[in-house]
């Protein structure tokens, strides 16, 4: 836990705040004064605490101390916020005139009265001097800049063991070895930097050593060098290190000039090779003195090791390789290498197989592989091998210090507030994929962020988390959505480094039965999901700013929840509660509340206007929640509402600060024009539902930002008077779902930014050009889907005709489009042959349940195909099939070859999974 972010952001609350309620501005002076004494030489303490236990017990007073600080300064924030609630007409923006109030006795019913927070800040400014005071008593000298003095690092050497065997890297070695020696033009001319960058353990050194002494390497490179950088960027040092590993003498140079001098001539057009281990710095500055004397001969080539992405980009670096995770198999062998060495064969054939089930736990780790090996080397008998695999601890203390030790030098390199940020996400279990939108509610309700900075500093923090191999970036299937992991290993140490926290209390199922009664009122953090839990806990929790009990059978919620007046974040997901209790909206700091999956829950609390703070209702999957409360409308500062399935669209008019996804139960035209939809620019992606579509057409307007819009409805006739009357100019995917009835489909192609389009239980003969965008009278191309990439039909079964386009119209049509899918359209018999003559970069088409159709002759396509007929006689249990390099008119006019497989040399893949009817829809849908 950093202590330091919590004092800095305390400090300037109390001389802000304190002041204006105990009206006492010299206490309030004197405090803030004190915090700001312990700031100075606080993060040195920190750094020191980790292996210092006089000064981790130092550090766990002045937490203590401060966290209960902030449960004062947050109730006399609540009883500000209480006083305005009582109006409920009253605008937020008048809320921070009422401290002027506060000195009544009234503003405190459900708070502290003001001699009592007098009392209180009194005795904690005793307690602060006493720990002061205490503070001399400790090594960590207050003032010194806390990079000077970080752990020490052992340096690395370029030579790697004789019988080291590169399990897993022998190709990512290959590959570097020709990236050093490959002389190419133009760039190659200059010094080149490469860079390896990888998680703390992955082998990043490992891998640069063997690519330094690879006997292609050797032999080609004249001066070489090797220095071992670490965090301490000591630009004189590295210089004269520099110059040693060239063979050149540095003693009588103490200056930098002459260092860089001598560096200088030392590669003067001469094709030299430096490694440059283990590099932290982001200072441009510091790079820019040594670089610019680096400037060698013809394919010279500076080769660096780090952590850090953005360490790569600041060097200039010209290629990275990226040093992933190994394989369990690849741990196993390195893990086994270790621990069997020098066993008889008959232990080895004993102990081998567990040893390679415990190599899982390694997570893909070498440096994990090495230690636990190392552990295991020492433990002879089976018996002993087994306690370790059914350990709930991978590793022993033992041996996790040495891979903590070197994740602790990534963590100490953070800022404080970042520290809390990676401590904070232990509340995901271990694997889940974590969100930026979920992952800053709860960094907000923390107080990491400020409300108006959330969407900024929220993406940087975890940006700078991933950049740092903190976090796992995780792409979703179509690209478009960034989501992160936290690899295993880096969950074990954030749960190593909040192991002694008594303020968080967080299970993931199985283990209620642990749940501390006498401790709860402690807890800052109580998080439990997967375990019944009784209602009466929650009065217990009478300091929590983050709860979640998702998924613990929760029947209702008590009334009580109404008391934690520190609550932000509140997650009773997945539970079958029917109703929220009214005192729920005595939470006036709260700022997240997740009902998400609630099945049953059919009403929002009636005064649901006095959360004045709230920000993120989380509603998806309510499906009985049809009624809302009129005082939605007033939460004008709402940020998330999922899904509107009320009949009064006209809540929705003022919340125009919704963003992200929204999903709409329309009724008809008219009454979707009361929710303003135009002026809500932040939303990026629309749902709508249409019971009916009377009503005027132009009472409906789009949201102007539009990325994604699925719409279910029977006519459409709407949806083509928004492509012809409103800007697109951003939507990227459009699902559009017909209900069996729409005869006509809307002209997408006019749309200039669509690039997947999905068309679902539509009931048209004809698809018409109109559908491309061409203007029927001039037979001009409107828009001819310019970036469209991906196009799906889905359940057409009435679908007969597709027009094409005339030979001689010089149109450019589905130009990028890449792959084409149609399931259940069984009508159709050919694809127009000219109009996708035009789609050259069309190269997947997928075909399912559409045995009738003939694709267009004399091109090469890759086809895959389900339910096929003809096939199954020939493959009876190859459902889906893919052909490369097989025309069409080969595969209609091929005679049945025999029963058996061979006869299909160029069948490339063969899926046995039977595919099942599925209606659904999916833009991420992959067959």
């Amino acid at each position: 836990m950093s202590v330091f972010a919590l004092v800095e952001r305390l400090a300037p609350i109390i001389k802000s705040e304190v002041s204006l309620v105990i009206n006492c501005k010299q206490e309030a002076a004197s405090l803030s004064s004190k915090l700001s004494r312990i700031q100075v030489g606080l993060q040195e303490a920190e750094r020191i605490g980790v292996t210092d236990k006089g000064v981790k017990d130092w550090l766990k007073q002045l937490e203590d101390v401060t966290y209960e600080m902030d449960d004062v300064l947050d109730e006399l924030e609540t009883a500000n916020l209480q006083v305005a609630v009582q109006d409920t007409s009253l605008n937020w923006d008048k809320v921070q005139s009422l401290f002027v109030f506060l000195s009544s006795c009234l503003c405190f019913k459900q708070c502290l009265s003001r001699r009592e927070i007098t009392q209180k800040m009194k005795a904690l400014s005793n307690r602060i001097d006493t720990i002061l005071a205490n503070r001399g008593e400790y090594s960590f000298v207050p003032g010194v800049n806390d990079r000077a003095q970080e752990f020490k690092q052992e340096e690395t050497i370029s030579l790697v063991r004789k019988e080291f065997k590169p399990y897993g890297l022998e190709d990512v070695k290959n590959s570097l070895v020709e990236k050093l020696v490959f002389e190419g033009e133009g760039s190659d001319k200059d010094t080149q930097i490469i860079s390896i960058v990888g998680l703390g353990g992955v082998g990043k050194s490992t891998l640069a050593g063997l690519a330094y002494n690879h006997p292609d390497v050797d032999g080609l490179f004249a001066p070489k060098g090797w220095v071992s950088v670490s965090q301490a960027f000591d630009v004189l040092a590295i210089a004269k290190a520099i110059l040693e590993s060239f063979g050149e003498k540095s003693d009588d140079a103490h200056n930098l000039e002459t260092l860089v001098q001598r560096i200088k001539k030392a590669v003067n057009n001469k094709r030299f090779l430096l490694v440059l281990d283990n590099v932290w710095t982001e200072d441009r500055n510091k790079w820019k003195n040594l670089r610019e004397c680096l400037d060698g001969g013809t394919g010279s080539r500076i080769l660096v090791t780090t952590r850090h992405e953005s360490v790569a980009r600041m060097m200039g670096t010209s290629y990275v390789q990226s040093l992933g995770l190994l394989s369990d198999s690849n741990c196993g062998m390195i893990l086994n290498g270790i621990a069997l060495e020098g066993r008889t064969g008959e232990e080895c054939a004993s102990l081998r197989g567990m040893g390679m089930e415990i190599a899982k736990r390694c997570n893909g780790l070498p440096l994990a592989a090495t230690s636990v090996g190392s552990m295991l080397a020492l433990r002879y008998s089976e018996l002993e091998w087994r306690a370790v695999l059914q350990s709930p601890l991978w590793m022993d203390e033992e041996n996790t210090s040495d891979l903590f030790r070197l994740l602790n030098l990534s963590y100490t390199d953070l800022s404080p507030v970042l520290k809390r940020c990676f401590l904070s996400s232990v509340i995901f279990p271990k694997g889940a994929s974590i969100s930026v939108d979920e992952i800053t509610k709860i960094w907000m309700a923390y107080g990491y962020l400020n409300v108006d900075e959330v969407q900024l500093k929220g993406f940087q923090y975890l940006n700078t988390l991933a950049n740092r191999s903190f976090f796992q970036r995780v792409a979703s299937e179509d690209g478009d959505r960034v989501s992160y992991k936290m690899h295993d290993i880096m969950h074990d140490f954030a749960t190593h480094l909040s192991g002694s926290d008594e303020y968080s209390f967080i299970r993931d199922g199985g283990l209620a039965k642990e749940l501390p009664w006498n401790s709860l009122g402690r807890f800052r953090t109580f998080c439990v999901s997967g375990e019944e839990l009784r209602p009466d806990m929650v009065s217990h929790l009478t300091n929590v700013r983050v709860l979640s009990v998702r998924d613990c059978n929760l029947q209702a919620i008590p009334e009580k929840v109404g008391k934690l007046v520190h609550l932000r974040y509140l997650n009773v997901s997945r539970n079958p509660i029917t109703k929220l209790p009214e005192a729920i909206t005595d939470l006036c700091n709260l700022q997240t509340l997740d009902i998400g999956r609630c099945k049953r829950l059919s009403s929002l609390p009636e005064g649901i206007e006095k959360l004045i703070k709230l920000r993120h209702l989380v509603n998806t999957g309510t499906f009985k929640l049809v009624e809302f409360p009129q005082g939605l409308e007033k939460l004008s500062g709402l940020w998330t509402l999922s899904e509107y399935r009320g009949s009064n669209l006209g809540c929705l008019r003022n919340l125009n600060q919704l963003q992200g996804s929204l999903l709409l139960y329309v009724n008809n035209l008219n009454e979707a024009g009361n929710a303003n939809l135009c002026n809500k620019k932040h939303i990026k992606a629309l749902e709508l539902y249409f019971a009916e579509e009377a009503g005027e057409v132009e009472a409906l307007k789009p949201p102007p930002n539009l990325l994604t819009l699925v719409i279910f409805s029977s006519s459409g006739n709407w949806l083509s008077h928004w492509i012809h009357t409103s800007s697109f100019d951003n939507l990227k995917k459009v699902c559009f779902v017909g209900y069996g009835q729409c005869s006509a489909v809307p002209p997408f192609g006019k749309l200039p930014s669509l690039e997947v389009l999905e068309i679902v239980a539509c009931s048209f003969k004809l698809l018409s050009n109109e559908f491309l965008g061409l203007d029927d009278a001039s037979r001009q191309v409107v828009g001819g889907f310019p970036r469209l990439r991906m196009l799906r039909f889905v359940d057409c079964s009435g679908w007969e005709e597709w027009e094409d386009i005339k030979e001689e119209e010089a149109v450019p049509i589905m130009k990028c489009l890449e792959e084409l899918e149609m399931k259940g359209c069984g009508s159709l018999q050919e694809l127009p042959p000219t109009l996708f003559g035009k789609a050259t970069s069309l190269k997947v088409v997928k075909m399912w349940g559409n045995s009738k159709i003939r694709l267009p002759p004399n091109r090469t396509w890759t086809v895959e195909m389900g339910l096929v007929d003809r096939l199954l006689s020939i493959l009876p249990n190859v459902i889906n099939l893919a052909l490369p390099s097989i025309a069409s008119s080969i595969l209609e006019n091929r005679p049945p070859p025999p029963p058996v497989f061979n006869p299909l040399p160029s069948l490339r893949r063969a899926r046995r999974q039977r595919p099942t009817p599925d209606t659904k829809v999916s833009t991420s849908e992959s067959q």
